[in-house]
């Protein structure tokens, strides 16, 4: 194509949102999946580009979910609080100081079927928590 190198920009209205897609009338062409979606009226990324049609186009919608595992692959992973009570039921697990996965604190052997109350929780980039 003689228009590589080029940054482009395509401005249009979102159509119709569903649980992992936002639709919308944004022209778009070949090469620009995985470029951003953006929401001008609450000023978010809700979408990465993913297909063009005839009608409309559509992306990947940005679920709080999906956010965590970007932000997981990326290095920073979100720690929720959660404050529940939950038993380990197997050993040699590692207990971890930080979400960041740097300083071992030790195993959970000592704490096998024992209820212990979970302060925070964090989604993995393959969706287990």
């Amino acid at each position: 194509s003689d228009l590589k190198y080029y940054m482009w920009r395509s401005t249009g209205k979102i159509m119709n949102l569903d649980k992992y897609r936002v639709y919308y009338d944004a022209d778009t062409s070949g090469g620009q999946s995985g470029s951003g979606v953006w929401d001008v009226k609450s000023n978010k990324l809700v979408a990465i580009h993913t297909n063009g049609g005839k009608t409309f186009n559509f992306g990947t919608r940005i679920t709080p979910q999906y956010l965590d595992y970007i932000k997981y692959w990326i290095g920073t992973p979100v720690a929720h609080t959660y404050n529940k009570k939950v038993v380990i039921t197997k050993k040699k697990y590692d207990l971890w100081n930080s979400f960041y996965f740097d300083s071992k604190k030790g195993k959970c052997d000592a704490y096998v079927n024992k209820p212990v109350i979970a302060k925070y929780i964090y989604t993995l980039g393959n969706g287990r928590q």
